[in-house]
Order: C-alpha cells, then structure tokens, then sequence
C-alpha cells in the first residue's frame, strides 16, 4: 500500500504539476513569448517611426533647400529677363512708333481717301443738280425770251414793216439819183 500510497503521491504529484504548475507555468511562458513579440514589434514600429519622422525632417529640408534654390534661381532669371527686356525697350518702342506711324499714315490715308470721295460724289450730285437747275433756267429764259418776242411779235413786224418801206424808199431815192446822173 506504500508503494500504491507512494504511486498515487507521485501521480498527484504529477498531475498537480501537470495540471496546475505547468499549465499555468506554460500560460506564463507563452503570455512572456507574446509580450516579448508585441514588445518586438512596438519596439520596431517606434523605430520605424523614428526613421520615417528623421527622414521626412530630411525630406522636407531638402525640399526647402531646392525651393529656395529656386527661388533663387527664379529672381535671378527674372532680374535678368528683365535688364534684358530693359534694353530692348529702345528697339521695342521705336518699333511701336513706326506701327503707330504706318497705321496712323494708313488711316488718315484712308479718312482722305474717303472723304474724297465723298467729296467726289457730293460735287457729282451737285453738278448733276446745277445742270438740272441751269437746264430748267434754260428752257425758262427760252420759253420766256420767245413769249416776250411773241408779245413783240406785232410791234415788230410794223417796225420791220416801217423798215422795209423806209428801205424801198431809200431805193427809190437811191436810183433817182442815179438815174439823174
């Protein structure tokens, strides 16, 4: 019985260290192994981040020197450009001035061209007008020089008449004194 005794102590013994040592032993043990590999982790996450943050810092320094850099560059340029274009400014406007010329010689050739003829057709209209006029005045003095001989007409032919009797008179006179020679 001692040694069953004995047994059944070793196997309490065994299943107290199987069951509620070990177990909880083993939890323990794999409880330490996942926060050791959470701890891992965060630890590489935090240095991750760290590079990340160090080299954005980087990044974003660099890119400020390179916008600086063009910005730089660019005022430059421009101060450049603009000293260039300061020169030109000479050619540019004398070559605005002899548009401004030709254009203004253009127009002001057309605005004569123009009323030119205007003036052209308006002295064309008016002597087309003076015509009518001096027509019309024409057949007028006609009509009235002829109605006013025509009011004569009686006069004038007792004058012409007085006339040609004075004529055969002067005949007559005429050839008695030839005859008396």
């Amino acid at each position: 019985m001692k040694h069953l005794s004995a047994l059944a102590d070793e196997h309490y013994l065994k299943s107290l260290m199987k069951y509620k040592g070990m177990l909880r032993f083993k939890k323990l043990v794999e409880m330490s192994r996942q926060n050791e590999v959470k701890a891992v982790k965060h630890w590489k996450e935090c240095l991750k981040r760290k590079a990340v943050i160090q080299w954005k810092d980087n990044v974003k320094e660099i890119q400020l020197q390179k916008e600086k850099m063009a910005d730089n560059m660019f005022q430059y340029l421009l101060i450049k450009r603009c000293f260039r274009n300061w020169t030109l400014v000479k050619n540019h406007v004398e070559i605005l001035e002899g548009r401004a010329k030709r254009y203004f010689n253009r127009n002001l050739k057309n605005k004569i061209f123009v009323t030119w003829r205007e003036w052209a057709k308006q002295e064309k209209i008016d002597n087309v007008e003076k015509e009518r006029r001096a027509r019309e005045h024409c057949v007028w003095s006609l009509k009235s020089k002829y109605f006013h001989k025509w009011k004569r007409h009686p006069e004038e032919l007792e004058k012409e008449k007085a006339r040609e009797k004075r004529r055969k008179e002067m005949r007559l006179t005429v050839a008695a004194l030839f005859t008396g020679l």
